[in-house]
C-alpha cells in the first residue's frame, strides 16, 4: 500500500504511530484517515465501489484530487472499469498530469493501453 511506505521513511513513520510513537493529533488523524482510505480502496469489493467511479467518470471538469482518487484506487479492475465507462476527454490532460501511470499499458494483460476499446 503505497498510503503505508509513504510515511515509513519519516520519524517513526506510519507502523511507529500506530503502536503508540510519537506524533502531534493532527498528524496521527491524518495517517489514520489515510490508511483506512487504502484499506478501503484495497479491500471493499469492486461492485460497491462502481457508482463513485461512475461519478468520477461523469466528470466534465476533473482536477488534481478526483485524478489522486482515481491513482489511489489498488484494484486495476477499477481502472479498466472506470476507462470503459467512457470519462470525458478533458481526463486525458488531467491524468497525463497527475497519474500518468493510469495512462501506461498494462503489462499484466499482454501490454494493452487502458483507454483503448
Amino acid at each position: 500500500m503505497r498510503t503505508w511506505s509513504r510515511h515509513r521513511p519519516t520519524g517513526y513513520g506510519a507502523s511507529g504511530i500506530l503502536h503508540g510513537g510519537p506524533a502531534g493529533p493532527s498528524e496521527a488523524v491524518r495517517l489514520y484517515a489515510e490508511i483506512l482510505g487504502a484499506a478501503r480502496e484495497l479491500l471493499v469489493p469492486l461492485a460497491d465501489r462502481a457508482a463513485r467511479l461512475l461519478e468520477l467518470s461523469a466528470l466534465q471538469q476533473p482536477g488534481a484530487a478526483e485524478a489522486a482518487e482515481l491513482a489511489r484506487w489498488a484494484d486495476p479492475r477499477a481502472t479498466d472499469y472506470f476507462f470503459r465507462c467512457g470519462p470525458a476527454t478533458a481526463w486525458l490532460e488531467v491524468l497525463q498530469e497527475h497519474a500518468p501511470h493510469l495512462l501506461m499499458p498494462d503489462g499484466a494483460v499482454g501490454g494493452r493501453w487502458p483507454t483503448a476499446p
